[in-house]
């Protein structure tokens, strides 16, 4: 019950804020609000956990015949696993989002990200990180507002029906909420109608996913089965494989239409890890059938490619809000495969990796050496070390004898390769931007910070990173069963990614020129699915203009003719 009090707790928050800010429009009330909603909701998420998984059924449909299950909540370690990351998600991002309220530019300063160096090249400019200069991420010109943290709030709410989903209504539900929220949001950042146009197209795709996912229950509602996770069958699990991956950008391979959108840090972070971990909860739901048979060695390949393209974009990237779309799914990719490959455990672990580690780099908006501790902390707990959360997400590397029946040695060790360099490079990704302005340290901040922010935003930091690292304490692996190569893949990949990061910091003109490259922005343009966009709306013009031509005809004066006509044809049509 303590999961759906803190559901109930972050849906009626909002609302009371909006009542707050018309009586009584004081900023300082609405934090106030939100800071007591989230550190109250955090300790009932932490203490939700049970032994048994507990069913809390929400609504009863009628009639039976129609609908054989209701809407429910599942609490069980996974679930748990789950809200605990995106309540600490949230909370770490409420409390760093409040201490910039105690930034301020020194006078004399101007409102320019000073870390930014602008290189002029033969036919264009770019821009280049110098990591010796001020390292101060304000959002792009936003202050947080009551707004901003209403949304994050409402989207975590919507996030912890999702992942406690007890059946795949309740989640598609849960998804329908999420997406039309996101829709909401994602309207009132842009103005153009290009951008409008691509997000409603993104918004169609996310709704296709959902269309998969009742695709995939028809199998055991025809069987006489109800949409309940234990009715995943091998025959159903390709199709939300595919479900989660066209939400996630995965299968197939596209860049989401949010990457557009102003790269905003605190309600943008919530847009895109909430929606992610919905996706990876039914992932991990699946992780326990698997998909084994003919199509799996090209699930598996689109996935390596996915996750290769992703993971160069992401070390490639200007910053941390810049890569954000990489990254999750650079991440996404290593999820699904350890869903495809049957590795529950793994696709957790990889689960909790994107939200988490994505969260800590994501919510650092101010950097300086004292945050070491912290960041270290963050690259450990991503490194897939022996005794990290990640140490379980070796396990995909495993040629186990399921996997042998249906991958070849051949096949699978490419892959193998594959997926270690994605890591390597997301793990490089991952030091090169949460060290910048930390080591080597920056030059005196051209930001005035009060004192009460270095209470706070470490705090806020470390409430992430610790939760990351307590979640994999809690499900550790056996060490008797733990085979050799699960202890060595850390140290591997830690080596692969530290010759990344020391090649990059000692030839940095060679990294950023290669990311403003023909064939990179070829293939940016390609992945992003922009002609696809625009050979479907094209399509939407053409419908549209011939409804409308209906609609003048049926409205004009022989419409009621016409209609006639319409009605005998149809008839006609049914009598065949």
């Amino acid at each position: 019950m303590l999961i759906l009090l803190t559901i109930f707790l972050l849906i009626f928050t909002p609302f009371a804020m909006l009542v707050l800010h018309l009586v009584r429009p004081k900023f300082s009330i609405q934090g106030f609000l939100v800071v007591l909603a989230v550190l109250a909701s955090w300790p009932m998420v932490l203490l939700a956990r049970t032994a048994d998984p507990q069913v809390i059924t929400l609504l009863v449909w009628k009639p039976d015949i129609l609908f054989s299950i209701s809407p429910s909540l599942l609490i069980d370690d996974i679930s748990w696993f789950f809200s605990l990351a995106l309540m600490s998600v949230s909370l770490s991002l409420i409390i760093t989002s409040i201490t910039h309220l105690g930034q301020s530019f020194r006078s004399g300063q101007t409102h320019i990200r000073a870390e930014d160096e602008i290189v002029e090249g033969e036919g264009f400019s770019e821009q280049v990180i110098s990591s010796s200069k001020p390292s101060i991420i304000d959002e792009y010109g936003v202050t947080p507002n009551w707004q901003s943290w209403a949304g994050i709030l409402a989207l975590t709410s919507f996030g912890l029906v999702a992942v406690s989903a007890g059946n795949m209504l309740t989640l598609m539900l849960a998804w329908a909420a999420l997406d039309f929220t996101e829709l909401v949001i994602s309207l009132g950042q842009v103005m153009d109608s290009k951008s409008r146009e691509r997000i409603i197209l993104a918004f169609t795709a996310r709704m296709a996913g959902i269309g998969m996912v009742l695709l995939a229950g028809i199998i055991p509602w025809s069987q006489g089965y109800s949409l309940s996770f234990e009715a995943i069958s091998q025959s159903t699990s390709i199709y939300l494989i595919l479900a989660a991956g066209l939400r996630l950008g995965v299968l197939p391979l596209h860049i989401p239409v949010s990457q557009s959108l102003p790269p905003r840090q605190w309600l943008g972070t919530v847009l895109r890890l909430v929606p992610a971990a919905s996706s990876y909860i039914l992932l991990v739901r699946v992780a326990n059938i698997g998909v084994f048979g003919s199509i799996t060695p090209y699930l598996l390949g689109f996935t390596a490619l996915a996750g290769l393209y992703a993971a160069i974009n992401w070390v490639n990237s200007r910053d941390e809000l810049t890569g954000r779309p990489y990254w999750l799914l650079g991440t996404a990719s290593m999820v699904i495969t350890s869903t495809i490959l049957k590795h529950p455990m793994a696709s957790i672990a990889w689960s909790m990796a994107s939200l988490l580690s994505g969260g800590l780099i994501f919510s650092m908006s101010t950097r300086h050496k004292n945050l070491i501790p912290i960041a270290l902390l963050g690259v450990i707990n991503f490194s897939t070390l022996p005794f990290t959360p990640t140490w379980l997400g070796t396990a995909l590397y495993q040629y186990t004898n399921a996997i042998s029946e249906t991958i070849p040695p051949l096949l699978f060790y490419p892959l193998f390769i594959a997926y270690l360099f994605i890591h390597s490079l997301l793990l490089a990704g991952f030091i090169r931007h949460i060290l910048r302005g930390i080591f080597p340290a920056q030059e005196k901040s051209p930001v005035h910070i009060e004192q009460w922010v270095w209470l706070l935003y470490p705090l806020g930091l470390a409430f992430t990173a610790v939760t990351h690292f307590l979640i994999g304490l809690w499900f550790r692996p056996n060490l008797n069963e733990t085979p050799f190569i699960g202890w060595i893949m850390g140290v591997v990949t830690m080596i692969i990614s530290g010759v990344i990061v020391f090649l990059s910091r000692r030839y940095p003109q060679v990294v950023y020129r290669r990311d403003q490259s023909g064939l990179t922005s070829s293939l940016n343009r390609f992945f992003s699915l922009e002609w696809l966009y625009r050979l479907f709306w094209q399509l939407f013009r053409l419908l549209s203009r011939l409804f409308s031509l209906l609609s003048t005809i049926l409205e004009g004066d022989g419409g009621f003719l016409w209609a006639l006509v319409l009605f005998a044809l149809i008839f006609v049509f049914l009598q065949r």
